[in-house]
């Protein structure tokens, strides 16, 4: 698939334009092959004092208590979008005493969430009106406050009772939350907490889908012709409707779970039912996109990594009857310590911790992933990796994958 577009050529073993056939890792739009600049503005500058660090913590903390708060009573939507309000007008509308009103806006205000135009009134601000306008926001952060404080505050004891049992007894969501069994399991049980929960899951999604259109972006889309085009277990499909723009002679199949296919609207992709582990039946496709299954679905990080085996055989199959397809495995992934610039590393340490807390043994870290990619690559003769690359500003890691026939092998 190689292309004179924009003066580049595409290199013969790959579908990145300029890029490396081996197995190295880089990134598609960092110089130099350097992913990260040590001195680079986007690296998080720690606190230098303890006491500024106290300070600092305990000031997220009260934050998310009013935004809390202000959820629980509704006061957002008490206050008109385009117009102030007076504290006692407001205090009569929501049977909430003025005072504490008061002080949970002059706490929001300091982060422009609300605002006092003048003394004794409150407005809203483009912050809070997105909060407004999206009432999911409002559910993940009920879930962040009512279920991930909670759970990370009992990490200490769950802790305790496997050191002193010797097993791993109830993860720190069971502890905090008293239910007997996993997050998702315990989804299927109590509705309200499935809506929070799947809210709280979407919040990074526009940022994963941005940072994968990047990625792919080097593909030669224009090369593709009127190829079909596959990307299975996306999350939305802001990176299908980027990408099948590039190149409208393209056929791009999107395939979801049974639940989120019946939500989405077509337009110009092709939207398709499938279930995890399933045989692929688009067979003929130039290029598969395969999202690992989220791991935050699953109960153990031994559940996540047989269902991500599934869909890797599934996929593997494909190849091996369409030796000129290829496959592009795509992960969020914990990366090397040092790797990455102190904001992706410390979302992914964030991702990881939850994951924990909700009972994952084993991170989803590089050397898990190799490990997981040799265990299918014994039942699939001359898989290739092509390529690996890191998206520079998301913890996400892209393998392409391709077979070659015996006597390239």
């Amino acid at each position: 698939m190689s292309s004179s577009r924009h003066g580049k050529q595409t290199d013969s073993a790959g579908m990145y334009e300029n890029t490396p056939s081996s197995g190295t890792s880089r990134s598609l739009s960092w110089p130099n092959g350097s992913i990260w600049n040590a001195g680079s503005t986007n690296d998080l500058v720690p606190p230098k004092d303890p006491a500024d660090l106290i300070q600092e913590l305990l000031r997220h903390a009260q934050i998310l208590a009013c935004m809390r708060w202000l959820g629980e009573f509704q006061i957002l939507a008490y206050i008109p979008s385009d117009q102030r309000v007076g504290y006692a007008d407001l205090a009569d509308l929501t049977g909430v005493p003025e005072v504490q009103i008061r002080r949970v806006v002059r706490t929001t205000a300091s982060i422009g969430l609300l605002c006092e135009p003048q003394p004794s009134y409150v407005a809203h601000t483009p912050l809070s009106i997105q909060f407004l306008k999206r009432p999911s926001l409002f559910d993940a952060l009920m879930f962040a406050t009512d279920t991930v404080i909670p759970t990370s505050q009992s990490m200490a004891e769950a802790t305790r009772q496997e050191v002193e049992h010797s097993e791993a007894i109830k993860s720190p969501f069971q502890i905090a939350t008293h239910f007997s069994s996993a997050l998702p399991v315990a989804c299927k049980a109590d509705p309200r907490l499935l809506r929070r929960s799947c809210a709280f899951q979407r919040l990074g999604s526009l940022s994963k889908a941005k940072a994968l259109t990047k990625l792919l972006s080097p593909i030669d889309w224009e090369g593709l012709g009127q190829a079909t085009v596959v990307e299975i277990n996306a999350g939305s499909t802001v990176t299908a409707r980027a990408l099948s723009g590039r190149n409208h002679s393209v056929r791009f199949i999107l395939q979801l779970s049974p639940d989120t296919a019946r939500k989405v609207e077509s337009n110009n992709l092709i939207i398709e039912s499938r279930t995890l582990g399933a045989p692929q039946r688009q067979e003929n496709a130039a290029l598969y996109l395969l999202h690992l299954p989220d791991p935050f679905s699953f109960s153990s990080s031994a559940d996540h990594a047989e269902a991500s085996k599934a869909e890797l055989r599934a996929h593997l199959d494909v190849l091996r009857a369409n030796e000129k397809a290829t496959l592009i495995l795509i992960t969020e992934i914990l990366p090397e310590s040092g790797t990455a610039s102190g904001p992706v590393e410390s979302t992914a340490c964030m991702k990881d911790l939850l994951l924990m807390q909700m009972g994952h043994r084993e991170a989803l870290d590089v050397g898990r992933l190799g490990a997981l990619l040799e265990s299918v690559r014994e039942d699939a003769d001359h898989l290739t990796i092509v390529n690996k690359f890191m998206a520079p500003d998301y913890p996400l890691l892209a393998f392409e994958l391709r077979t070659r026939p015996p006597s390239a092998g």
